[in-house]
């Protein structure tokens, strides 16, 4: 669909995780406690949280966590962590395994049903409300043929349903709207938005500010030319 960026959904991302094994027997062989490794494998992880603290700048907190380096955490690193045991520093390579498994998503039911959130922006100078109507008629497969799909679309965009069901309804300004569009396609237009200035210069799609700026600055050298040239 044009005109949505940074477009979002629930869906689950491919990929594996790492599954952390660790041989309890083994590792009280070795002097080592389970709490110990679990506090080693989180510094190349997510971190071992050692408090909180508030900006004063910044309503809530944030948490204070210590880790390895960004060099430091890897997959990689894992073979080569060390555990503190009364017998001095053992590779915990010698008690814990790590397997690759499929990465399980969440999924999220609703009235027994499987429901996923899709999240987008909008470019500059669309409606955010046109755009969910069109997604609305796309997904409940609604037939835009159908004059009352029309009209109900119209109605939840802010239009008038009764000024669009007669406007449907009749022949009134069917001449203007043919007119239109076979001035349109002299012009070349082939989509919306389409903008144009002073019957000479046009613009095609959405565009941001700057842009309209740009064509605004252009049209005044122009004129201001022709003003001179006339005189």
């Amino acid at each position: 669909m044009n005109d949505l960026i940074d477009v979002e959904d629930s869906r689950p991302i491919p990929g594996i995780e790492w599954e952390i094994k660790v041989d309890r027997a083994q590792a009280g062989r070795f002097g080592a406690d389970v709490l110990s490794v679990g506090k080693t494998i989180q510094l190349v992880t997510n971190g071992i949280k050692v408090g909180e603290y508030r900006p004063d700048d910044a309503d809530e907190e944030i948490e204070i966590r210590v880790r390895y380096p960004d060099d430091g955490r890897s997959v990689e690193q894992l073979d080569t962590l060390r555990v503190v045991t009364p017998n001095g520093l053992v590779p915990i390579s010698n008690f814990v395994t790590r397997t690759p498994v499929k990465k399980v998503g969440s999924i999220n039911r609703s009235d027994a049903k499987t429901i996923m959130t899709v999240q987008a922006n909008v470019v500059d100078g669309v409606l955010p409300d046109v755009k969910v109507q069109e997604l609305r008629i796309f997904m409940e497969g609604l037939d835009l043929g159908d004059q009352q799909v029309l009209v109900e679309a119209a109605e939840e965009v802010g239009m008038d349903k009764d000024l669009v069901k007669e406007l449907l309804s009749g022949d009134k300004d069917k001449d203007l709207v043919l007119t239109e569009e076979a001035r349109a396609r002299e012009m070349g237009v082939s989509g919306v938005p389409f903008f144009v200035f002073d019957d000479k210069y046009a613009l095609s799609g959405a565009q941001d500010p700057a842009t309209f700026l740009q064509v605004f600055d252009q049209i005044a050298q122009d004129v201001s030319s022709e003003a001179s040239a006339a005189e």
